[in-house]
């Protein structure tokens, strides 16, 4: 009793730690972007498999037909197939990301300034190779699913075949290719925001000085713009993420 007494504190520490809580927001804003897309996800695999076996001279596949196909062979549920290694990959994947985010920028950014292009861009950068390297196994079991040319039943067994068919190393395959598409973008993509965002609330920050006046109505105006910035402040970790493939 005594031991668990001890542990309460410890763990109520935890979870009000600023990276914890932004691996949460990052797992739930994981969670729904699946669930809305994972439609377009799974035709998006559907079509590059499709488009990669053509004989040349062939016609290509439109992804209006892919959809329709999927939705006539498997119905409208097929869309959605695949979920579970979308869900193993993406809600702790888009956590890893913006608990990463969120410490890199704690030590390399000063409390409070915003970063500049370069550390935007380090600090983008910097997240998603994290995330892209650890959850590359489960990324490549999605892919796999997605496709329709394997009998997987779980992710789990999935990641069982292809160690004992291919070996461990297969996991890994693409590595290269992912981190060169995944980290530039996703460190443009903090830059661009991190710098719009600042330009933003600095615009915010005049209108209010240069309209200031006092009456009730300039008093309604500050507090609105001051609700928005705070909004903007809040809402920052859901404003990064795609990630994954």
């Amino acid at each position: 009793m005594k031991l668990v007494q001890s542990f309460q504190p410890c763990f109520l520490l935890f979870l009000a730690h600023p990276v914890f809580k932004a691996f949460i927001s990052g797992s739930l804003s994981g969670t729904c972007s699946t669930l809305l897309f994972q439609p377009l996800d799974l035709v998006k695999t559907r079509l590059q498999t499709a488009n990669s076996n053509l004989q040349p001279g062939s016609a290509r596949v439109g992804m209006v037909s892919v959809l329709l196909g999927v939705v006539r062979k498997e119905n409208l549920l097929g869309l959605w197939k695949g979920m579970s290694p979308s869900f193993a990959r993406t809600i702790p994947g888009v956590g890893i990301y913006f608990s990463t985010y969120f410490s890199l920028k704690q030590h390399f950014v000063p409390e409070g300034a915003p970063p500049g292009p370069l550390q935007a861009v380090l600090l983008g950068g910097g997240a998603r190779t994290v995330a892209g390297v650890i959850m590359l196994p489960i990324t490549l079991i999605k892919t796999r699913f997605e496709c329709g040319r394997y009998s997987y039943v779980s992710v789990v067994g999935a990641l069982r075949s292809v160690c004992r068919t291919e070996g461990p190393g297969a996991l890994f395959s693409g590595l290269m290719a992912t981190l060169f598409r995944d980290v530039p973008f996703s460190g443009i993509y903090v830059m661009f925001y991190s710098q719009a965002k600042h330009i933003t609330a600095t615009l915010f920050s005049l209108n209010v000085r240069t309209v200031h006046q006092p009456s009730s109505s300039s008093n309604t105006v500050s507090l609105t713009a001051a609700q928005t910035e705070a909004a903007v402040r809040t809402h920052e970790q859901h404003m990064h993420y795609r990630v994954l493939v």
